[in-house]
């Protein structure tokens, strides 16, 4: 009983040993969203063919758009002008800055990095591609499944670019633009 005793005694102090060491510049980063965002990509795809593919520039303040032919399982040529991307639009500082409260509240950097429904085959695939201001970048993918903040962000991305960016299910603006 006492080795147990001693066992249960040790082990705790490891862990809150550890946990004490744990730099707090460590925890903000789990808990607390990052917001020095320069660049967004985003892209669809349903049946192996990319349907439409986005780029935000917030550092440059442009919004990039691709549509891919459907049934094109080539997609985007990336070693094209302007990365295969087509220009829209001027991104407006109050729009961004908007977007960013939105992005910080709906925690979008803090998305898992897949969110799958496995009971579905084929459907709507997406991925975002979140680039931060030091080249870091978060990779956030899915397949017929969403994080809990996607509606709240297919509007803020909506506001920001006025474009439907993200969107639930295969048939969206890229199949129709």
């Amino acid at each position: 009983m006492k080795k147990i005793y001693f066992f249960t005694l040790l082990m705790t102090a490891i862990v809150f040993t550890g946990c004490a060491q744990t730099p707090e510049k460590d925890i903000n980063a789990i808990i607390a969203p990052r917001m020095d965002i320069d660049q967004i990509y985003v892209r669809h795809s349903a049946f192996a063919s990319t349907t439409s593919e986005y780029k935000i520039d917030l550092k440059n303040k442009t919004f990039w758009l691709y549509y891919g032919p459907l049934g094109d399982r080539k997609g985007r040529d990336g070693s094209l002008k302007n990365e295969g991307f087509t220009f829209e639009k001027n991104l407006e500082d109050e729009k961004i800055q908007t977007f960013l409260r939105t992005a910080d509240e709906s925690g979008m950097t803090l998305w898992d990095e897949r969110y799958d429904n496995r009971r579905l085959m084929d459907g709507h695939q997406w991925s975002i591609t979140i680039i931060f201001s030091d080249s870091t970048q978060k990779s956030i993918h899915g397949s017929n499944s969403y994080p809990k903040t996607w509606r709240k962000m297919c509007e803020a991305f909506y506001e920001l670019t006025g474009k439907t960016v993200l969107y639930f299910g295969v048939i969206g603006p890229g199949i129709f633009p």
